[in-house]
C-alpha cells in the first residue's frame, strides 16, 4: 500500500507543494479523512489544474479529481456506491462552493434525467438531481439484483489490450459507426474526416494497466476538417462486435458499447497529431467536457501513436518507477 510504504496518506508530487492550489490540497485532505484506508495523491498539471487521485491497497483507482479555475469548478469521479461517501461528497461541496468554484460530480449511475443523467452539479449552474438514487442498468455494484460471479468479474475486462489488434479492431468499427451516423443525407462529408482518438478510460487502461481501470465501454472521438463545422456531443452508441472484448453476461451476452463523439478542428496544418493539440488546448478552457477529456490520454487509432498524456498522469508514472 502506498501511504504504508510512505507513511502518509496524502502524498503531493510534482515540482514542490507550493504549486499545488490551496483548495486542492483542502479537498485530499477531505477525501482522506472520510477514507483513510486510501491513499491520496495530489500532483498539478497546467496552472489553474490541479489533480487528485485516490488509490486501494492494491493501487488501483477508486476516486479521481480535478481542481479547475480555467472552468471554474471541482470535477469528482466517483465509482463507488453512492451511499459510503456522501458525507465526503458534502464536504467537498462546501470546500469548492466556499472557494467560488461549483462542485460536479459524475456518478456510476444516477438514473434521474435531469440536466445530464449522471452529472451533478451543484453552485452557479446547478445540473442534475442528487435528491435521489435510483439504480439503473449500467452499474452491477449499484443494483439491488444479486448477479452470478461470473457477471461481476467479466463486467470489465482488465486485459483487452493483449488482444491482437486490439486498436485496428475498434478503428474499424468506428469507421462503420461513421458512415452510419452521416447516413445519405452527409455521405459527402466523409472526406472531411481527419482523425479518429481512443480516449477515456480504454486510453487510460491501454497505457497505465496497473492502475485498474479496465475496458467497460470504448470511447471514440472523431475529429472533421473545419470545411465542415460538426459540434455534435452527443454520443452515437452501437455494441462494438468485437466478441474478443468479451460477451458478459452482464450486458445481456452482446458486446460492449462502442460510444462515438465528434467536433470540428477549428484549423488545420495536415499533421493530425499537432492539430489535436491545438484544438485540446483551446478547448480545454472553453468547454466543461474538453477539459475532463484532457485529464485522459489520447490514442491515434490509425497510426497508435500517443497523441497526448496528462502531465498529471506523467508526473505520476515517473514517481511510480523512481518513488
Amino acid at each position: 500500500m502506498f501511504s504504508n510504504q510512505l507513511g502518509a496518506s496524502v502524498v503531493h508530487i510534482g515540482e514542490g507543494e507550493e504549486r499545488l492550489m490551496v483548495l486542492t490540497t483542502k479537498l485530499a485532505e477531505c477525501l482522506s479523512e472520510h477514507f483513510p484506508e486510501l491513499t491520496v495523491f495530489c500532483i498539478q498539471d497546467i496552472d489553474g489544474e490541479d489533480h487528485v487521485l485516490a488509490t486501494d491497497q492494491e493501487g488501483k483507482s477508486v476516486f479521481d479529481l480535478l481542481v479547475s479555475t480555467l472552468r471554474k469548478f471541482c470535477f469528482l469521479w466517483y465509482y463507488i456506491h453512492p451511499t459510503p461517501g456522501m458525507k465526503m461528497v458534502e464536504a467537498m461541496k462546501l470546500l469548492a462552493l466556499n472557494s467560488n468554484l461549483d462542485f460536479v460530480v459524475k456518478y456510476p449511475n444516477v438514473p434521474v434525467k435531469v440536466g445530464f443523467p449522471c452529472i451533478v452539479r451543484y453552485g452557479k449552474k446547478p445540473a442534475g438531481n442528487p435528491e435521489k438514487f435510483i439504480v439503473k442498468f449500467g452499474n452491477p455494484m449499484l443494483e439491488d439484483k444479486v448477479y452470478t460471479a461470473e457477471a461481476l468479474n467479466t463486467y470489465r475486462s482488465y486485459n483487452w489490450m493483449a488482444t491482437p489488434d486490439a486498436l485496428k479492431m475498434i478503428l474499424r468499427k468506428a469507421k462503420e459507426m461513421v458512415v452510419e451516423r452521416l447516413g445519405v443525407k452527409n455521405a459527402d462529408k466523409l472526406p472531411n474526416v481527419r482523425g479518429y482518438l481512443l480516449y477515456a478510460g480504454c486510453a487510460y487502461s491501454y497505457l497505465y494497466p496497473q492502475l485498474g481501470f479496465g475496458m467497460r465501454d470504448i470511447d471514440v472521438e472523431v475529429l472533421y476538417s473545419p470545411a465542415w463545422f460538426t459540434n455534435t456531443r452527443a454520443a452515437f452508441t452501437r455494441h462494438c462486435d468485437i466478441p474478443e472484448f468479451g460477451v458478459p453476461e452482464y450486458f445481456g451476452g452482446k458486446t460492449r458499447w462502442l460510444d462515438l463523439m465528434w467536433n470540428s478542428f477549428h484549423s488545420e496544418t495536415g499533421n493530425f497529431n499537432n492539430d489535436v493539440l491545438v484544438y485540446m488546448n483551446e478547448m480545454r478552457a472553453r468547454s466543461d467536457r474538453w477539459c475532463t477529456m484532457t485529464q485522459r490520454p489520447f490514442i491515434n487509432l490509425e497510426t497508435e501513436e500517443v497523441v497526448y498524456t496528462p502531465i498529471w498522469l506523467e508526473k505520476f508514472k515517473k514517481f511510480l518507477t523512481e518513488g
